[in-house]
């Protein structure tokens, strides 16, 4: 047995390329899987760390209007439900952020940073971040912060040990920061050694501070501690205790919530790094199947000797272990360097979207290094099962591969796939997961029908070629019929390379329909020349624009006419339950003229009648909700919804379903008179402006800037949130595209490694058409053409097959992950560019194998 290995070892040793192929295909599958889970698991590692911290002895939340919550909710909290527990506390908190302002800056571009507002003597009490531990030394003997300095100093902050280094700050010093469009002064009055990395850019003031810095009035949320064993007791009677407008959830309750935001946008990151493993599980298939066409007379000669099936069945095996675990430790590696990358890409993507973050952590964790390490070698075996029982039974592999390949009766497996595919793409029970069962299944179908596609595209071009073509360039006609007649050898890549290609086409055609239907989104939805918004100015504790201000920006000479708008987080009653349960949407409370409603479309409502009937119905006091939100909810035109107001529970009648991007929690929209009568306290936040010309909309800016200051209001043009908006969506591809590109590489050194195998087989072929009188230029034509002609059937195949891809990734995974619809809007330049990309990769593929045979071929001369 021991001589059997050592000839084993040495096989791969001489055929060292192939076997690289096989290790570096099986590596990049095995890299991205790792950095993917990484990347995923330490951006909730990092939310969970973060949010842990921040809520240290917490057990639950109260939170309120958009507007904050008002002293007296606190004040009776304290006063009247808390004394009835023993050690319950209670600490308001001020959220915000603001951006660091750095010297040597020109503009304010400085790190975004996270405000936090608190009550230093309820903390001292609640004893987060262990600011009662005065005789406590942090490990670079900077002194610990005392908390009464926040009280003492009126622009006083504790700031992270991490902040100061990266800023060069001590004790005493003065940093400056933007928030709601002002500049201020904080002066360092303590350095946090208990921080970790996700909270470096997290200050922490007084509640007065924080009130000026985020221009908030009230708290943002109120922190409660209570005891485990009366937390049913409690929670009943804070139930009733809240009034209407106010509601308290679980400390675990938030963060479950938060994380299930991003949990769609991770799903689709797993997606794309399974697809590269499936594409590196061909590869290895192909590659030890080759080895084992190589090896049959070897085989039948141990088998002639005495060798048992099971000693070549281990042989085999081990054979494979050798490259899957070199593939998996060397992957396993690269996937570390990868998810650093990717960490950073998936963070601005999580706080353009989703919510804000710090700068997350790489976790070296065990799950994700060993599910990608089981996954690479697990897949590696089972590639290599069909090519055993073939060098076990002795069977002409070549032949059993290439009848297996092409035989009609694969038809009925790739037709189960495909059925399969098709019962899970209508079952939306099924879910997210469900949904990409389903396009890996009718994927991997088709996948399988691409050598026999190929076969009868190959003879039907050969005898069209032989029709109309001419009969004596035969190079051609010999390219074109050895490209079906070598199946053998490239069928497996040419699988790997239609999955690769249809990929990128599906996923190129999908991103290109999103992004035109978020630019249409956009330009419909602002459309509106110019946009008013309060300027939050230190100096202010209002969010709303006064009606002062209001008054005198919408009697501007030059306008046509304009919107008024407010926006908040409201709590809607969970559907399909009799619990008081309740979800965060969007709500927004718009005056809506004429002009302004062509930005709206709607789901159901196609017919101009029934548009007319829906603002008719919205102007008595109906609401518009967003295709997010009815899917969450799940409701339909003509349904009632439970809203928390100021004026406790009320219930809306959904008059429509619109399109909307700008969100996953889903969004409602209500005319003001709904505003006025449940929200009383909320005011205008922004106004858009409908000028009648270029030469009005100059003068309106110009009658803007001299009244902004008077007025603390400030204007965007509309275009510029447009461009911001697309600038977003772009950036949050990127890690898609990343992806994207190495399912491409594996695709590429799939069928490098097979056209490599080819060609060095044939160099017999190769030295018979050179000894007939064959120029070596006209053999590496012939090679180059046929792999060429390869490269194009494959992308021949890849048109249809991306589109139906792209097709099913907008119809059942994009509406499945975020409640989105949109049209399917064909991207032929992406489409032809990944064609031309199929033909390109298989000949790049074939230039190093077929420049060696031709090297070695022998002269006309030799043959004399």
């Amino acid at each position: 047995m021991n001589y059997l290995l050592l000839s084993q070892l040495r096989f791969l040793w001489q055929h060292r390329l192939q076997t690289l192929l096989a290790i570096l295909g099986i590596m990049l599958g095995v890299c991205v899987v790792i950095a993917v889970e990484l990347t995923n698991k330490s951006a909730n590692q990092s939310f969970i760390n973060s949010f842990d911290q921040l809520n240290e002895n917490v057990s639950h939340q109260v939170t309120g209007p958009s507007t904050g919550i008002s002293t007296d909710i606190y004040q009776h909290l304290r006063r009247n439900l808390l004394p009835n527990y023993a050690n319950g506390k209670a600490a308001p908190i001020i959220e915000g952020s603001a951006r660091l302002i750095l010297p040597d800056a020109a503009d304010d571009n400085g790190p975004s940073i996270q405000v936090m507002g608190i009550d230093p003597i309820s903390e001292t009490a609640l004893q987060r971040f262990n600011l009662t531990l005065s005789n406590q030394e942090s490990e670079n003997n900077q002194p610990p912060p005392d908390i009464t300095q926040l009280m003492l100093n009126a622009t006083g902050a504790f700031i992270s040990e991490l902040l100061a280094k990266d800023n060069a700050l001590a004790l005493g010093d003065t940093f400056s920061v933007h928030a709601e469009n002002a500049q201020h002064t904080l002066t360092v009055v303590g350095i946090l050694p208990v921080l970790n990395d996700n909270l470096q850019n997290l200050i922490i003031t007084d509640i007065d501070t924080a009130q000026r810095l985020t221009s908030v009035d009230g708290f943002s949320r109120i922190d409660l501690q209570i005891a485990p064993d009366a937390h049913a007791e409690f929670e009943n009677q804070l139930s009733e205790f809240l009034p209407s407008g106010y509601y308290w959830q679980k400390k675990e309750a938030v963060a479950g919530q938060t994380l299930h935001l991003t949990q769609s946008f991770q799903l689709n990151l797993q997606a794309l790094s399974l697809l590269s493993l499936v594409v590196g599980v061909f590869l290895v298939y192909n590659t030890m199947n080759n080895f084992v066409i190589q090896r049959l007379p070897l085989f039948e000669r141990l088998r002639a000797l005495g060798v048992l099936s099971q000693q070549i069945t281990t042989l085999l095996l081990i054979e494979v272990l050798i490259i899957s675990l070199i593939a998996t430790s060397i992957g396993i590696l690269l996937g570390l360097k990868l998810a650093e990358f990717l960490v950073a890409l998936s963070d601005q993507t999580i706080n353009d979207l989703y919510y804000s973050t710090g700068k997350s952590q790489l976790y070296l964790l065990f799950t994700p290094l060993l599910k990608g390490a089981a996954l690479g070698i697990g897949a590696s075996i089972i590639a290599v099962l069909l090519p055993i029982k073939n060098a076990i039974h002795l069977k002409n592999s070549r032949a059993q591969t290439f009848i297996r390949l092409t035989n009609p009766a694969l038809l009925l497996p790739a037709l189960v796939l495909m059925i399969i595919g098709i019962i899970f793409s209508v079952w939306e029970a099924s879910g997210v997961f469900g949904g990409f069962f389903a396009v890996f299944s009718i994927l991997l179908g088709l996948a399988a029908l691409t050598p026999i596609l190929i076969f009868l595209i190959g003879k039907a071009i050969q005898k069209l070629f032989r029709t109309f073509g001419n009969p004596s360039n035969f190079i051609i006609n010999m390219s074109i019929g050895d490209t079906y007649r070598n199946l053998t050898r490239t069928g497996v890549a040419a699988m790997a390379l239609m999955v690769a290609v249809s990929s990128a086409n599906g996923m190129g055609v999908m991103i290109g329909s999103f992004r035109l239907a978020v630019e249409n989104w956009l330009h419909s939805r602002v459309n509106a020349d110019i946009y008013v918004r309060a300027d939050r100015t230190s100096n202010s504790q209002d969010i709303f624009i006064s009606e002062d201000a209001i008054q005198d920006v919408i009697q501007i000479d030059g306008l046509k006419n304009y919107t008024l708008f407010t926006d908040f987080t409201a709590q809607v009653k969970k559907s399909n339950t009799n619990e008081p349960q309740y979800l965060p949407a969007d709500w927004t409370s718009g005056r809506i003229p004429t002009i302004a409603k062509s930005g709206y479309s709607f789901v159901y409502q196609t017919q101009d009648d029934a548009i007319d009937n829906a603002w008719q119905n919205f102007a008595k006091g109906d609401v518009f909700v967003s295709e997010t939100f009815a899917s969450t909810h799940s409701v339909k035109p003509n349904d009632i919804i439970d809203v928390q107001t100021d004026s406790g529970t009320q219930q809306f009648k959904v008059a429509a379903i619109y399109y909307d991007y700008g969100n996953q929690n889903g969004r409602i929209l209500s005319n003001r008179e709904n505003l006025k009568r449940y929200w009383p306290s909320k005011g205008v936040e922004s106004i858009g402006l409908y000028v009648t010309d270029a030469e009005s909309s100059q003068a309106v800016k110009s009658y803007l800037d001299s009244i902004k200051e008077s007025h603390r209001i400030h204007y965007f043009v509309g275009s510029d949130i447009v461009d911001i908006g697309l600038t977003v969506f772009d950036r949050t591809f990127i890690i898609t595209h990343a992806l994207k590109a190495f399912v491409l590489a594996v695709a590429m050194i799939a069928i490098f490694s097979s056209l490599t195998a080819l060609q060095l087989e044939r160099a017999a072929e190769f030295n018979t058409l050179r000894a007939i009188g064959f120029s070596r230029t006209q053999i590496a034509t012939f090679a180059l053409t046929q792999t060429a002609f390869l490269g194009f059937i494959v992308g021949l195949i890849s048109l249809p097959t991306g589109e139906l891809l792209a097709w099913l990734l907008i119809e059942i995974i994009h509406w499945r992950s975020f409640g989105w619809s949109m049209e399917f809007t064909p991207q032929w330049p992406i489409v032809f560019e990944n064609a031309l990309l199929a033909i390109f990769a298989a000949t790049i593929a074939a230039l190093y194998p077929t420049w060696k045979v031709i090297k070695q071929l022998h002269s006309p001369t030799q043959y004399d």
